[in-house]
């Protein structure tokens, strides 16, 4: 008997289900990996082609400076840079017009450039915001060969993000790399489709397509493919998926190796940015933002990323604070220097479980990039709209899953806390399966809702448990009461509560559940629910049960009490 079988074999006899399998953007996710699961090892060394096992083992920590946020100033650089960051992200992308020297001047003053190299998050300035960095350079006095940074430019990901083209000179970055020796000029971004929704396969797959379509373009500027492989960087988020993570940046390592080794030049190795996902974040109990942070840097860090940035717990709040920045760099000072991750190369590798998940995802991935380049290349599929209806399906998937339990996130649709106050937002236009619960929870906020827990019977804990978290989620806190549908109608009338919910047994459920609804709906209820199956009962509205959509039960109950329909 295989080894799997008899995990199996053992979780049938002891009465507990078997652990599904998953999916990950199409690939499945086994419960349990035995050695039979593992690839072939190629045996590469560190290091070396294919590049799955990376040797940074310590990744650089840069910081992102949104211009224009509140908390993101000279003084804020300053400290970050006494504060272990090694690099600076300058993000202007959403700045309406393109920040002059001046400003970049005193933003910058007192950073030295010759030991801090500089990346661009530009948007739409694109060749404009690169002019702007090597002016700065220019100014600083300081050797070419001193200074090194990251233009960062990306047209496809702008035109992804923007549903337009932006036109790009691939021409008039020739001067540019000649003058700057250590100036990467392009990222092909996964990220940039994870925060638009994409899944693993998709951030992968446009990643290649995009590395692609850029080696074409700078190859017709007249760049050597092995010059041109070296100034495109790969940007990928790394998010609270924890091996899901580690297995992508690996598996973005085989990908470049394959175009690598196609171009010929397959002892070039890429160089990975990675970020802490945005999409992962929350408005309610923010300070969980800190825990889901940390597992995607310490999951970028086994991974091997070259290049780390930790967003602060409050990158979708209104501003950051110094304490929250100090904070999200200390976050990897911590993993360092008490955890060790920098003493050990690849410290994924060999897993059965991330060995498997790295080639699977790669090979889902490479056979979504053939099939973009059988259809004319990623210019083509975003220009004719494919990859917006494709990222359009993910993020319903996504939605599906959240709204479903699938995909919890505590605080929001799973361990609620009602009562948690609502902090103000920033302008935060990415997408977050998150934000219909906050929406949600905002409308509810100063109206303070109950639901009535209308408990039978002795056996109704888990299920009251399960229907108060629910009606959590929905900014409604439960009051309970128990007892015969009597004492239960009556509580219900003291509690002040506008809605219930029965909880119990399927027997009280049988003998009970019709004439209590019917009881509560004669008292006053305007909504009843049953907690945990769904049966039909003329006097129940509704059920709640793991599995069902839970923001469209939420959504109902606030229509039916009067909250901010147009906002939930």
């Amino acid at each position: 008997m295989s080894a799997r079988k008899e995990w199996e074999a053992a979780f049938e006899k002891s009465g507990r289900p078997a652990v599904a399998e998953t999916t990950l953007g199409g690939v499945i996710r086994l419960p349990l990996y035995t050695e039979a699961d593992a690839p072939e090892s190629d045996d590469a060394p560190l290091g070396v082609f294919p590049f799955t096992r990376g040797a940074a083992n310590d990744p650089h920590l840069t910081q992102r400076v949104v211009v224009g946020r509140g908390g993101h100033d000279n003084a804020a650089i300053l400290a970050a840079l006494e504060g272990g960051v090694r690099a600076l992200i300058l993000d202007i992308a959403a700045c309406t017009t393109l920040p002059d020297a001046d400003e970049f001047d005193a933003l910058l003053a007192g950073v030295p450039l010759d030991r801090v190299p500089l990346a661009l998050s530009s948007g739409v300035f694109g060749t404009g915001a690169l002019a702007c960095l090597t002016a700065l350079w220019e100014k600083c006095g300081h050797d070419a060969a001193a200074l090194h940074g990251f233009a960062n430019i990306d047209p496809l990901g702008v035109a992804a993000q923007t549903e337009s083209t932006l036109e790009t000179d691939f021409t008039a970055l020739a001067a540019p790399a000649a003058a700057w020796p250590h100036l990467r000029l392009l990222t092909a971004s996964g990220a940039q489709f994870h925060a638009l929704g994409g899944d693993v396969v998709q951030e992968l797959a446009y990643m290649t397509a995009a590395l692609v379509f850029y080696l074409r373009r700078l190859e017709a500027a007249g760049f050597g493919l092995d010059d041109a492989l070296q100034k495109i960087t790969l940007t990928l988020a790394a998010d609270s998926d924890f091996f899901a993570s580690i297995a992508k940046i690996r598996a973005a390592r085989l990908l470049f190796a394959n175009v690598a080794k196609a171009a010929g030049h397959p002892e070039i190795a890429p160089q990975i940015h990675c970020e802490t996902s945005r999409r992962t974040l929350s408005t309610l109990d923010p300070e969980l933002n800190v825990v889901r942070a940390t597992i995607a840097a310490l999951a970028a860090a086994v991974g091997d990323a070259d290049w780390l940035s930790i967003a602060p717990h409050t990158a979708i709040a209104a501003d950051d604070t110094p304490e929250a920045q100090r904070l999200a760099r200390n976050t990897y000072a911590i993993l360092r220097a008490e955890s060790h991750i920098g003493r050990t190369a690849d410290a994924a590798g060999g897993s059965w479980y991330v060995e498997r998940l790295t080639r699977d995802l790669a090979a889902r991935a490479w056979e979504m990039f053939q099939e973009i380049e059988k259809t004319g290349g990623l210019d083509v599929a975003i220009a004719e709209g494919r990859i917006a209806d494709a990222l359009a399906d993910a993020r319903a998937r996504c939605r599906d899953a959240f709204n479903r339990g699938d995909a919890p996130l505590v605080g929001v649709n799973a361990f609620v806390h009602a009562a948690a106050e609502m902090p103000a937002t920033g302008d935060d236009r990415s997408f977050r399966p998150a934000r219909d619960f906050e929406t949600l929870r905002a409308a509810a906020y100063n109206a303070t809702p109950k639901v009535f827990l209308a408990n039978l019977g002795a056996d109704f804990t888990a299920r009251a448990d399960f229907a108060a978290d629910c009606y959590a989620a929905g900014g409604i806190a439960a009051v309970a009461g128990s007892g015969d549908p009597a004492a239960i109608v009556s509580e219900f009338m003291e509690s002040g509560a506008k809605i219930a919910v029965i909880c119990g047994s399927d027997s009280d459920y049988d003998s009970h559940a019709e004439n209590t609804a019917t009881a509560l709906a004669e008292a006053g209820a305007v909504h009843i629910a049953l907690a945990g199956v769904r049966r039909t009962i003329p006097a129940i509205d509704d059920c709640c049960f793991r599995g069902g959509n839970l923001r469209d039960f939420l959504r109902l109950i606030h229509r039916r009490l009067g909250l901010n329909e147009e906002t939930s």
